[in-house]
Protein backbone atom coordinates (compact mmCIF):
# COMPACT_ATOMS: atom_id res chain seq x y z
CA UNK A 1 0.00 0.00 0.00
CA UNK A 2 1.59 3.82 -0.99
CA UNK A 3 0.79 6.18 1.37
CA UNK A 4 -0.16 9.28 -0.47
CA UNK A 5 1.73 12.30 0.75
CA UNK A 6 0.35 15.78 0.08
CA UNK A 7 2.15 19.71 1.10
CA UNK A 8 0.43 22.33 1.76
CA UNK A 9 1.11 23.86 -1.54
CA UNK A 10 -0.20 20.31 -3.18
CA UNK A 11 -3.57 21.23 -1.16
CA UNK A 12 -3.22 24.96 -2.33
CA UNK A 13 -2.37 24.23 -5.93
CA UNK A 14 -5.99 21.89 -6.41
CA UNK A 15 -8.29 24.09 -4.65
CA UNK A 16 -6.57 26.75 -6.85
CA UNK A 17 -7.18 24.88 -9.71
CA UNK A 18 -11.06 24.59 -9.05
CA UNK A 19 -11.21 27.94 -8.56
CA UNK A 20 -9.83 28.67 -11.81
CA UNK A 21 -12.50 26.62 -13.39
CA UNK A 22 -15.10 28.35 -11.49
CA UNK A 23 -14.13 31.63 -12.19
CA UNK A 24 -14.16 30.94 -15.94
CA UNK A 25 -17.66 30.43 -16.03
CA UNK A 26 -20.17 32.73 -17.54
CA UNK A 27 -22.20 32.33 -14.38
CA UNK A 28 -21.64 35.24 -12.13
CA UNK A 29 -22.59 33.27 -8.88
CA UNK A 30 -19.77 30.43 -10.21
CA UNK A 31 -17.38 33.42 -10.01
CA UNK A 32 -17.88 34.76 -6.83
CA UNK A 33 -17.77 30.47 -5.61
CA UNK A 34 -14.39 30.48 -7.29
CA UNK A 35 -13.04 33.55 -5.43
CA UNK A 36 -14.32 32.09 -2.19
CA UNK A 37 -12.56 28.93 -2.54
CA UNK A 38 -9.46 30.88 -4.00
CA UNK A 39 -9.02 33.37 -0.65
CA UNK A 40 -10.34 29.71 1.10
CA UNK A 41 -7.19 28.31 -0.50
CA UNK A 42 -4.30 30.84 0.22
CA UNK A 43 -5.65 31.01 4.14
CA UNK A 44 -5.31 27.69 4.25
CA UNK A 45 -2.09 27.72 2.75
CA UNK A 46 -0.60 30.23 4.88
CA UNK A 47 -1.92 28.79 8.01
CA UNK A 48 -0.79 25.00 6.94
CA UNK A 49 2.99 26.46 5.65
CA UNK A 50 3.17 28.46 9.12
CA UNK A 51 2.25 25.30 11.45
CA UNK A 52 4.95 22.84 9.33
CA UNK A 53 7.89 25.65 9.82
CA UNK A 54 7.31 25.95 13.60
CA UNK A 55 9.41 22.26 14.82
CA UNK A 56 11.93 22.45 12.52
CA UNK A 57 12.72 26.21 13.54
CA UNK A 58 12.65 25.40 17.20
CA UNK A 59 15.18 22.17 16.38
CA UNK A 60 17.59 23.97 14.40
CA UNK A 61 17.11 27.52 15.88
CA UNK A 62 15.55 28.30 19.34
CA UNK A 63 12.05 29.01 20.64
CA UNK A 64 12.23 32.66 20.33
CA UNK A 65 10.06 35.01 21.88
CA UNK A 66 7.62 35.71 18.78
CA UNK A 67 7.53 32.12 18.84
CA UNK A 68 6.56 31.84 22.65
CA UNK A 69 3.96 34.28 22.19
CA UNK A 70 2.37 32.60 19.46
CA UNK A 71 2.72 29.69 21.75
CA UNK A 72 0.41 30.81 24.59
CA UNK A 73 -1.68 32.70 22.21
CA UNK A 74 -2.74 28.97 21.47
CA UNK A 75 -3.13 28.16 24.49
CA UNK A 76 -0.07 25.94 25.22
CA UNK A 77 1.22 26.27 28.70
CA UNK A 78 3.89 24.48 31.01
CA UNK A 79 1.45 22.32 32.07
CA UNK A 80 0.82 20.84 28.40
CA UNK A 81 4.61 20.58 28.02
CA UNK A 82 4.36 18.41 31.26
CA UNK A 83 1.44 15.90 30.61
CA UNK A 84 3.83 15.55 27.22
CA UNK A 85 6.65 14.99 29.22
CA UNK A 86 4.63 12.35 31.53
CA UNK A 87 2.71 10.75 28.72
CA UNK A 88 6.07 9.80 27.20
CA UNK A 89 7.91 8.47 30.37
CA UNK A 90 4.69 6.41 31.00
CA UNK A 91 4.40 4.96 27.79
CA UNK A 92 8.43 4.22 26.23
CA UNK A 93 6.44 2.06 23.05
CA UNK A 94 7.80 5.16 21.27
CA UNK A 95 4.37 5.97 19.91
CA UNK A 96 4.72 9.27 21.37
CA UNK A 97 5.53 12.06 18.97
CA UNK A 98 5.62 15.37 21.12
CA UNK A 99 6.53 17.64 18.48
CA UNK A 100 3.02 16.58 16.59
CA UNK A 101 0.89 17.31 19.71
CA UNK A 102 2.46 21.04 20.05
CA UNK A 103 2.37 21.16 16.09
CA UNK A 104 -1.33 20.04 16.43
CA UNK A 105 -2.61 22.16 19.44
CA UNK A 106 -0.96 25.51 17.44
CA UNK A 107 -2.77 24.50 14.06
CA UNK A 108 -5.77 24.01 16.34
CA UNK A 109 -5.55 27.39 17.72
CA UNK A 110 -4.62 29.01 14.20
CA UNK A 111 -7.59 27.20 12.73
CA UNK A 112 -9.96 29.48 13.66
CA UNK A 113 -8.03 32.91 12.85
CA UNK A 114 -7.58 33.92 9.31
CA UNK A 115 -4.84 34.88 7.33
CA UNK A 116 -6.65 36.62 4.56
CA UNK A 117 -5.31 39.92 6.19
CA UNK A 118 -1.46 40.79 5.15
CA UNK A 119 -0.95 42.24 8.27
CA UNK A 120 -1.79 39.25 10.08
CA UNK A 121 0.02 36.83 7.43
CA UNK A 122 3.31 39.15 7.94
CA UNK A 123 3.35 38.81 11.48
CA UNK A 124 2.68 35.02 11.50
CA UNK A 125 6.19 34.62 9.78
CA UNK A 126 7.42 37.40 10.92
CA UNK A 127 7.68 34.72 13.81
CA UNK A 128 10.82 32.89 11.33
CA UNK A 129 12.42 36.42 10.78
CA UNK A 130 10.84 36.91 7.45
CA UNK A 131 9.51 40.23 7.28
CA UNK A 132 7.33 42.10 4.53
CA UNK A 133 6.69 38.20 3.14
CA UNK A 134 3.12 39.59 1.56
CA UNK A 135 5.19 42.89 -0.13
CA UNK A 136 7.61 40.62 -1.29
CA UNK A 137 5.59 37.92 -2.34
CA UNK A 138 3.60 40.72 -4.32
CA UNK A 139 6.17 42.32 -5.96
CA UNK A 140 7.63 38.65 -7.01
CA UNK A 141 4.17 37.65 -7.91
CA UNK A 142 3.55 41.25 -10.50
CA UNK A 143 6.84 40.76 -11.66
CA UNK A 144 7.05 36.80 -12.99
CA UNK A 145 3.20 36.45 -13.28
CA UNK A 146 1.33 39.45 -13.52
CA UNK A 147 -1.09 38.66 -10.70
CA UNK A 148 -4.41 39.99 -10.07
CA UNK A 149 -4.63 42.63 -7.20
CA UNK A 150 -7.30 41.82 -4.34
CA UNK A 151 -9.31 45.12 -5.54
CA UNK A 152 -8.70 43.46 -9.17
CA UNK A 153 -10.29 40.16 -8.07
CA UNK A 154 -13.20 41.95 -5.88
CA UNK A 155 -14.41 44.06 -8.82
CA UNK A 156 -14.75 41.20 -10.90
CA UNK A 157 -16.90 39.29 -8.22
CA UNK A 158 -19.26 41.89 -8.49
CA UNK A 159 -19.36 43.49 -11.88
CA UNK A 160 -22.47 43.09 -13.77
Amino acid sequence: MTEITSTPFDVFSANIDRAKKATSSSDDEMVRFGIVIAVAAMDDYFTSKFCSLIIPFIMEKELTEPLQKRFEDAGFTIKDAFEIIQHMQENKDGQTRPWSIIRNKIASSLSRKTVQNMDVLDSFFKTFGKANLSKKAFEKMRTKRGCLSGSSLRAKAYEK
